[in-house]
């Protein structure tokens, strides 16, 4: 209760004393600010006339401004570097509305825990997330404690000068770019080539295997979607039984992984001992917290908050099965047992993995990417947008 109290009245005198200057002076005088004040007031003064229309007192924002050196970086930002030489007004307007997230985001109103704050970006070309696409943001310790913003691509985006005020909420100077996170394929893909041990190829592979299209489509574009994905050596264990399942059996597995909710994606600060969750499936999940780990039945969440176009991806170690719903985890042990039969396995090769002969072809290149699934759809990613070429049989 005490720390409660303790941020209300940091957040209050944060808003009081709110700096009166509006944000394109301000901008003005930060020096390492330059080409972002240079970016909304040649190409992007609408968006520039909407955030001096904001005040502290009654609808404050948090900007999250890139350095001098994030635009240097940009030829080694695809979706962004592209849009910025493309000259491409309605894209980069998408992507810095993803830059500023409601409310004060400060050093005085953050801490340890991970938050996930709702941005200004909602196109529904860029996004399907109720609010507005999400930003992590955490305060991490040491001397002096150090404002981490972190978006799609698991992108960090560290603030080199914090708190900067204006008439409308609080600037932070970030040394990156935030990354508009993109779909379900190309961040799973993306997911697996950057984390090969913790990769999730043969989930990704199972969902594109079946012969009904319905769940790749659902996970590509429904809102608000909570994906709970098994790592590789997961499914090499149980590599005779799951590659044998009946398409219907199969397909319930992979969707007892799937958690829809109409209040928004579940993230890691949702997470709470006890909670229960209703599957895609239909039969429940029961989350627990045990040893600094939390648990989805008797799987431990491994990796959390890889935020999708539409929702976000947690990993965890094991499969789970809707007809092992009491299944209990081990905290002491490292791995958790399997909850279905087992294959014996000597040495775990992830190029062996079941089902990731079924993988979309993915092969990123420029802004504009395209993906085939084996299923038959065709998508076309432009910067972070996905649009449906030809739908599926």
């Amino acid at each position: 209760m005490k720390s409660s109290i303790v941020g209300f009245l940091t957040l209050n005198s944060i808003l009081a004393n709110a700096a009166s200057d509006s944000l394109g002076d301000v901008l003005s005088s930060q020096k390492n600010l330059s080409s972002f004040n240079e970016l909304l007031t040649a190409q992007l003064t609408d968006l520039l006339d909407e955030l001096e229309r904001y005040d502290a007192a009654d609808d404050p924002i948090t900007i999250l401004a890139p350095s001098n050196h994030a635009f240097d970086m940009l030829p080694n930002v695809q979706t962004i570097g592209q849009a910025i030489s493309d000259n491409n007004t309605a894209e980069l307007e998408n992507i810095m509305r993803y830059h500023v997230l409601s409310g004060i985001h400060s050093s005085q109103t953050l801490n340890s825990s991970f938050s996930f704050e709702t941005s200004l970006l909602t196109a529904k070309n860029f996004t399907s997330v109720t609010g507005g696409q999400r930003v992590g943001a955490v305060l991490q310790g040491g001397e002096p404690p150090q404002i981490v913003f972190t978006s799609g691509q698991s992108t960090r985006s560290v603030v080199s000068k914090e708190d900067i005020e204006f008439k409308g909420g609080v600037i932070q100077q970030v040394d990156a770019f935030a990354i508009p996170p993109l779909p379900f394929v190309d961040t799973a893909s993306s997911y697996n080539l950057a984390n090969e041990p913790q990769a999730i190829t043969s989930f990704l592979g199972a969902i594109y295997a079946q012969k009904n299209a319905s769940l790749p489509r659902l996970l590509n574009t429904t809102k608000d979607v909570t994906i709970f994905a098994p790592v590789n050596v997961a499914f090499e264990i149980i590599r005779g039984s799951i590659t044998s399942m009946p398409s219907k059996t199969l397909n319930d597995v992979l969707s007892y992984h799937v958690v829809l909710s109409n209040d928004g994606p579940i993230y890691s600060s949702d997470f709470a001992n006890g909670t229960t969750l209703r599957t895609l499936q239909g039969n429940n999940l029961t989350m627990s917290f045990n040893s600094n780990s939390y648990f989805l039945n008797s799987a431990r969440i491994t990796t959390t908050d890889i935020l999708i176009a539409n929702g976000v991806i947690h990993v965890i170690d094991n499969v789970l099965s809707p007809n092992v719903t009491t299944a209990m985890p081990n905290p002491t042990s490292f791995t958790q047992a399997p909850v279905l039969p087992t294959t014996g396995v000597s040495n775990f090769n992830s190029s062996m993995a079941p089902f990731t002969t079924f993988l979309p072809d993915y092969v990123p290149s420029s802004s504009s990417e395209t993906a085939t699934a084996s299923g038959g759809a065709k998508f076309l990613f432009i910067g972070c947008r996905q649009i449906t070429l030809r739908t599926w049989v």
